[in-house]
């Protein structure tokens, strides 16, 4: 027998490395490994783990390490198999791996082992055939606070429990993580989670948000596989929305790439705080208001304290008043207006200076007249601090109109 040892690199940086079989940078075949702060960019294993293995290892470690552009035939980024033990994953980025062999599984991992997954961000990877993420799923997986999107697959554009029938589900958790945006290859199916085991283990989805995935977002390859039990979470998916305290409803993401939900978000306040975690994926307390939010961020809202907002109708105009009671590091604000089923655009050319203070607030106008008589708009005012946090209000809403005795 042989005494396992000790592997830690900090601070490093690799790149370009090639190997002929497995883990293009750095394979883990019998000790315990520590990776902080690395970087492992465009690294390629002929067979899996572009950038590391954790072969037969003991425990792997890795925190705050950035995985891009590293690929394999599966496995793009990270290869942990069945015979190693432990691994730990925290603050971690993936972005642009890849699976690239015909049946290439896992675009940016594959976990057979035990593993845990906190706080980290998976986008734009990719695989050919199953998940981002992709296990056997007969021994444990936790993904705390993390978000997938863009990414591409044939099955499962998160999560792809692809064991089959021989493998019974051991344990998935997914707690406070945000799927979105993730397509499917022809033919495929589980826009954010999908699975081919059977069995009867723990398998939930609690406090999150799946929405604007390819196909259902939760799939299975046949009628026997266990799906998740859903709770808590904004699933654009039916069979879900009215039980177990799940929604569906529009997120209302920030937008561009920015999965942090805006101030008039339908998740703010509506996750259980049942197994909740303490901070979400930047590291914010939770909760920030009366309850915790659905998704990987917990909404912060701005120190401006909003006493009214009113939307007044006119001939050919609107007018738009506000009072605030304080401002604390306030930029100032934008309005957002939306036609009868529209969205919300926002319609001031530059944004509009604060003038308010800690221990005073002021008032504000302002005239929409790029609008016409007997059409209803919607208004939304948003604020801004000088850290970009963003809180919406309202929305209100009027319908211009001639009005006799005021003008016409």
């Amino acid at each position: 027998s042989s005494t396992a040892g000790y592997l830690t690199a900090e601070n490093c940086i690799f790149t370009s490395n090639y190997s002929f079989k497995h883990a293009g940078a750095i394979l883990n075949d019998s000790g315990n490994i520590t990776l902080n702060k690395c970087t492992f960019t465009k690294n390629t294993a002929v067979n899996m783990g572009g950038a590391v293995g954790n072969n037969y290892g003991a425990i792997m470690t890795l925190t705050n390490c950035i995985f891009s552009e590293n690929s394999a035939g599966s496995a793009g980024a990270i290869y942990i198999r069945s015979n190693s033990v432990n691994s730990i994953i925290t603050d971690c980025t993936f972005s642009k791996n890849s699976a690239t062999s015909a049946s290439g599984d896992g675009g940016a991992i594959i976990g057979d082992q035990n593993v845990t997954i906190t706080r980290c961000t998976f986008d734009q990877n990719s695989s050919n055939r199953n998940g981002i993420f992709a296990s056997t799923g007969d021994r444990s997986a936790v993904f705390t606070n993390c978000v997938f999107s863009k990414n591409s697959t044939q099955f499962g554009g998160g999560i792809c429990l692809n064991g089959g029938g021989t493998y019974t589900t051991g344990t998935l958790k997914v707690m406070n993580c945000t799927f979105t945006g993730n397509t499917l290859l022809s033919g495929g199916a589980g826009g954010a989670i999908y699975t081919k085991n059977n069995g009867t283990s723990v398998f939930t989805v609690t406090n999150s948000v799946l929405w604007g995935n390819g196909g259902n977002a939760i799939d299975r390859s046949g009628t026997t596989q266990l799906l998740p039990t859903v709770s808590y979470t904004d699933i654009d998916q039916t069979g879900y929305a009215g039980s177990n305290g799940n929604i569906n409803q529009d997120p209302l993401f920030i937008g561009s790439g920015d999965y942090h939900l805006q101030g008039t978000s339908p998740c703010i306040d509506t996750a259980t705080s049942s197994g909740a975690p303490l901070d979400d994926l930047e590291g914010t307390t939770r909760p920030q208001g009366s309850g915790y939010d659905m998704g990987a961020y917990e909404m912060t809202p701005t120190l401006i304290e909003l006493s009214s907002f009113t939307a007044t109708p006119s001939n050919g105009k609107v007018i738009l008043k506000w009072s605030t009671a304080s401002e604390i590091d306030n930029a100032g604000f934008n309005i957002y207006r939306a036609e009868a089923g529209g969205e919300f655009v926002k319609i001031n050319a530059e944004i509009i200076p604060a003038k308010g203070s800690s221990t005073g607030g002021t008032s504000y106008e302002f005239v929409d007249e790029d609008v016409k008589n007997r059409e209803t708009y919607s208004y939304k005012l948003e604020d801004i601090d000088f850290n970009g946090t963003r809180t919406f209000h309202g929305p209100e809403s009027a319908t211009p109109r001639w009005i006799f005795g005021i003008g016409k």
